[in-house]
């Protein structure tokens, strides 16, 4: 069995779980959802070919007036949904840990590209756990694969997950994916998940004009949206400043490759970082890199027993 874990914010996980809903033809929800910090969206292809798409962390939430709960998450996912996985493929989506910007009194130094909190540490080792007791990870033998986004915050609750797995599937790196990465939308306001939306492209920017960004946060203050845009600016720049990128922790290799790769090609494209970063949504690369998985499984598969005859 392939597992793949996928490290990400909230509004990145609200755009794709709203974009299952969609192609799944099933309402969405009329109050926004927002994640609670360190929870576990589980995504599966039965032996008789249906897709299971449920919550399995937390149990209960922190805070049930603010945070979708895990019984109307699953309740929302009752019946067909379609998701293009392998048989053999299980997806965990995590939303990170609780950090320094989830604090209403950080200041902006606090907030830029925050680290985890004390709180947020526990959060992200208790999502592990619950993957870990997981029934498809708890037995037989996985190939596991870990993504994040270019965020601190992601990158460190990836290594604190991957610390609870079995030792023997413990992955030595965490792959940066630039379409994980969270996107800016004042607090409150709308979610920005249906493909095509120019929004998106504008919210997944943290290098935009504090003009260009007035359209995601209407009636708010410069200063309002600028605060909105330092939690989720990087401070990492892989390309122009390799020798400052953070590239370990604790061990935990942070591999850029296939960030710089995407960013590159995009920028000779003349594209923006928001175009590049929304290009393809989240959910079709989590759907490709199963699919791709499950073509060189099969190669591998077919080498071997053309070697076998």
């Amino acid at each position: 069995m392939t597992i793949f874990l996928y490290i990400t914010s909230n509004n990145q996980l609200t755009r794709l779980v709203y974009q299952v809903l969609s192609r799944s033809g099933k309402c969405i929800p009329e109050k926004g959802w927002v994640f609670d910090n360190g929870t576990v969206v589980k995504i599966k292809r039965n032996g008789d070919g249906s897709i299971t798409v449920e919550m399995i962390h937390p149990i209960a939430v922190s805070d049930a007036v603010r945070f979708v709960s895990l019984k109307d998450f699953n309740d929302a996912f009752k019946g067909k949904v379609v998701f293009n996985i392998p048989l053999n493929s299980v997806v965990f989506l995590i939303r990170h840990g609780h950090a320094g910007h989830n604090e209403r009194t950080a200041s902006i130094e606090e907030a830029h590209d925050a680290h985890l909190t004390e709180k947020g540490i526990e959060q992200a080792v208790k999502a592990g756990q619950a993957i870990r007791a997981d029934p498809d990870v708890a037995s037989g033998e996985h190939e596991l694969f870990i993504y994040c986004s270019d965020l601190l915050r992601t990158m460190q609750t990836a290594k604190n997950v991957s610390d609870q797995l079995p030792e023997e599937i413990q992955p030595k790196f965490v792959t940066v994916l630039i379409q994980a990465r969270e996107y800016s939308r004042p607090i409150g306001g709308e979610h920005y998940w249906e493909d095509g939306d120019l929004c998106i492209q504008i919210a997944m920017d943290p290098f935009l004009p504090i003009e260009e960004l007035r359209v995601l946060a209407s009636g708010k203050t410069d200063d309002e949206i600028w605060r909105m845009v330092i939690e989720n600016l990087p401070k990492n720049d892989p390309i122009r400043n390799w020798a400052e990128c953070i590239k370990e922790i604790d061990g935990f290799q942070i591999d850029w490759t296939r960030y710089i790769d995407v960013l590159t090609k995009g920028t000779a494209e003349e594209k923006t970082f928001g175009q590049i970063a929304s290009e393809t949504s989240f959910l079709d690369v989590i759907i490709e890199n199963a699919m791709k998985c499950e073509r060189l499984s099969t190669s591998a598969r077919l080498l071997e027993t053309e070697s076998d005859d």
